[in-house]
């Protein structure tokens, strides 16, 4: 199975994080169920551009947050930010190229990654900003 079923378990208690990542994981099932049902490769490709715009306007949006509240994890968490966008960036480059095929492998590691992410990194972070809310910092 390609998609991810929303869980409570992935609430970060950040209203703008969470309904982002709501949305992210939406558009990434979008792009799953696409290739599960065979649909044309224009549908894959649009809807993998899709998941790259997103996936850019919520990382902007949550590394702003870490810059204004001032997280100390901010480096780390952005370089993963970094890291993934390249490889969607390179990813999405190539969805042109004539023998271009997405492959259920990628799919894959983008779920994985997504998960382990929101779990962990986002998680981390999410503790970190209601702290920091809740001290009015």
């Amino acid at each position: 199975m390609t998609t991810i079923e929303w869980k409570d378990s992935f609430n970060v208690n950040i209203e703008t994080i969470d309904s982002q990542h709501k949305i992210l994981i939406r558009v990434f099932n979008d792009l799953g169920n696409a290739m599960e049902e065979g649909k044309g490769k224009e549908v894959v490709k649009d809807t993998l551009n899709r998941l790259v715009d997103y996936t850019q306007f919520h990382f902007s949006a949550e590394e702003e947050l870490m810059a204004q509240y001032e997280y100390p994890e901010y480096g780390p968490h952005k370089r993963a930010h970094d890291d993934l966008k390249k490889k969607v960036i390179a990813l999405n480059e190539r969805r042109n190229d004539e023998g271009f095929v997405l492959r259920l492998e990628i799919i894959y590691f983008l779920k994985n990654w997504l998960q382990s992410h929101i779990l962990e990194t986002d998680k981390r972070l999410g503790a970190w900003l209601n702290r920091q809310m809740k001290e009015g910092i």
